[in-house]
């Protein structure tokens, strides 16, 4: 074998994180956030490094979160060499990720963190989100990390994985490098996929959704979070438009989902007098919305991320939510809100969603151009199912970690 001489260092251990956070998306900021504050507490000795594909971005929000933090891009970056397809050679594929993570001298510009990685880690631990799923094939070898992890003697846990969808080569990949892992999933559609995974809360439960609302909270009593299917200048059919969909007929598509919204908000008895919250989790995706709005004449109060990342989500009980996102859901319908939700499309969203009805919500799920659905109740006891969730997500990590 091809070798490098690689430093034995005598520094403290890393945990190694593997996640998302930095592009940004609300919910995977939320969670890699929630985990630095967990450990923070409770290793609070232990430096961590966070590895995911925006590290630059992820860095500028994560320092505040955990006082012995790095944010590197090694694992991501391996992985994005070694996209996963359906069309993949599993073995083949898995053996030149596990030898890419363990020997810098097949990606010697990554050498600093590959040394880092196989000589000043303890533990890994895989947060969660959807971003290990077909959809990204690009990520998915993030997960030989794992089989990487097994053969250095080191514990590694995952939790809170939305994996579906899957299929092909890529479901074969996902079980040769998963099958005998621990494995938390956060929803069912996940869980069947892969026998022997254990289907818990979400991650962003880590320390029970403390501190994550803005106090007090705005006046709006109607609120949208609404994504567009594709964002400014991205091809149709990455993101749930099919294949094959101009430019003008994906346009069309999005002004008459936005109208829909704005049919939704008339039955549930808004006005266009009235300030209507808008919240943004994603500045690619999100903000179409507000410009519907306001050039149909509705008042509108923005939320755009960064708001929510350093001032906390705006939700409350009394105020009705119509969202197409997860986190948006399941945030607000535990605050207590009311509200409904709609599914960009049925394999990666919809499976999210009822993750948040299976854990309380009483929203109604909605559909684009059908009668529009009337609001559901909020989660009853949201604080007390929150703080139960919490344990249920951290005593498996923990439990992980202390293997091996």
């Amino acid at each position: 074998m091809i070798g490098r001489r690689l430093s034995r260092g005598s520094g403290a251990p890393f945990l190694y994180l593997v996640a998302e956070p930095g592009y940004p998306n609300y919910g995977d900021e939320l969670i890699a956030a929630e985990w630095l504050k967990f450990y923070a507490r409770t290793r609070p000795t232990v430096p961590v490094v966070v590895d995911g594909q925006a590290a630059g971005r992820a860095a500028a929000y994560l320092w505040r979160f955990h006082p012995r933090v790095t944010v590197v891009d090694t694992v991501a970056r391996l992985a994005e060499r070694n996209m996963i397809t359906r069309d993949s050679d599993v073995g083949p594929q898995l053996e030149y990720l596990v030898r890419d993570l363990t020997d810098s001298a097949y990606n010697p510009q990554y050498s600093l963190g590959i040394d880092l990685l196989n000589h000043h880690v303890q533990g890994v631990h895989v947060l969660g989100g959807g971003y290990l799923t077909g959809r990204f094939p690009r990520n998915l070898g993030r997960a030989a990390i794992v089989p990487w992890a097994q053969g250095k003697g080191l514990p590694a846990v995952l939790t809170g994985q939305g994996l579906a969808p899957l299929d092909g080569n890529q479901l074969e990949f996902a079980r040769a490098v998963l099958g005998g892992a621990r494995l938390g999933v956060r929803d069912a559609a996940s869980a069947a996929l892969l026998p022997g995974a254990h289907l818990l809360p979400d991650d962003v439960f880590a320390n029970g959704l403390a501190g994550l609302y803005r106090t007090p909270p705005p006046a709006p009593k109607f609120w949208v979070n609404i994504q567009s299917a594709v964002a400014p200048g991205e091809p149709a059919g990455e993101t749930g438009e099919p294949a094959g969909e101009t430019a003008g007929q994906a346009e069309a598509a999005q002004a008459a989902r936005y109208d829909y919204v704005v049919e939704v908000l008339r039955r549930w008895g808004a006005t266009p007098d009235q300030p209507v919250g808008v919240v943004e989790c994603n500045p690619d995706f999100d903000a179409g919305i507000l410009a519907h709005l306001q050039a149909a004449g509705w008042r509108t109060e923005f939320y755009p991320v960064l708001d929510l990342l350093l001032h906390g989500f705006p939700a409350a009980p009394g105020q009705v939510w119509l969202t197409t996102r997860y986190h948006t859901h399941l945030l607000a319908s535990f605050a207590g809100a009311s509200g409904a939700y709609l599914a960009v499309d049925g394999a990666y969203y919809a499976p999210k969603h009822e993750a948040v009805v299976r854990l309380g919500s009483g929203w109604r799920r909605g559909a684009w151009g059908e009668d529009p659905p009337d609001p559901g109740p909020g989660v009853a006891d949201g604080a007390a199912k929150a703080r139960r969730y919490a344990a249920q997500v951290t005593v498996f990590a923990d439990a992980g970690l202390r293997r091996g």
